[in-house]
């Protein structure tokens, strides 16, 4: 889910997470609610990279109409899906500067889906691994398995269980959780035989481990 709009940016931080892990290279992913020029400018400053989706607007539409048009004029010539990426640079408004915008014109038989993807990640390594279809279909396409991830963990682990008034037990809660997914990933558990014991509304509980047993 996107977070509420807000003008605010993130804490500043005296110290760099590239500084504190410079072989580290972390990348945000984030859906068009996380899309503020503040977060992208802590990014940029601090050498974390990203890679969010950006809301459409009658500029990006304009922006993007070439590729738009291409996309279903190919797909009335072949009667297929059509997928084309492209780059442009834009700034919104209120943004500080330009960026790099990655527009994904594809038309289906149901009609044009059009997408926008913010980030200024260029090639490394592999000559297309700064292209923006494999930015687009191997790193920012990604972000919806990782989500994939935690609704599992929401909707049958209870991690969504936060209930409770006051910060730890709900801490308490989500740990349990994932002691619970993690049970559940092992090859050899049996996931007829992972459970969670406990009083609701707050009280402890408890996973039984009984799973791991292999007798």
């Amino acid at each position: 889910a996107s977070p509420k709009s807000s003008s605010s940016g993130p804490p500043s931080r005296s110290t760099s997470p590239s500084s504190k892990w410079p072989r580290a290279k972390i990348l945000v992913r984030g859906d068009s609610g996380f899309c503020r020029w503040k977060m992208l400018r802590w990014c940029e400053k601090h050498g974390v990279f990203y890679l969010v989706g950006l809301a459409k607007n009658s500029r990006l539409k304009e922006m993007a109409k070439p590729f738009v048009d291409q996309a279903e004029a190919q797909f009335k010539a072949t009667d297929t899906k059509q997928r084309l990426f492209a780059t442009i640079d834009y700034a919104a408004y209120t943004w500080d500067q330009q960026r790099r915008v990655i527009v994904k014109a594809e038309h289906l038989e149901q009609g044009p889906n059009l997408r926008f993807v913010v980030t200024h990640l260029e090639a490394e390594g592999e000559a297309s691994a700064g292209q923006p279809q494999t930015l687009y279909d191997r790193l920012y396409c990604k972000r919806g398995e990782c989500e994939n991830r935690i609704k599992e963990q929401q909707l049958g682990l209870f991690a969504d269980r936060t209930s409770c008034h006051e910060f730890l037990p709900n801490q308490f809660r989500v740990l349990l959780s994932a002691a619970a997914y993690i049970l559940l990933a092992l090859p050899y558990a049996d996931a007829k035989r992972v459970a969670v014991s406990g009083l609701s509304g707050g009280g402890w509980q408890t996973i039984i481990i009984s799973s791991l047993d292999n007798r």
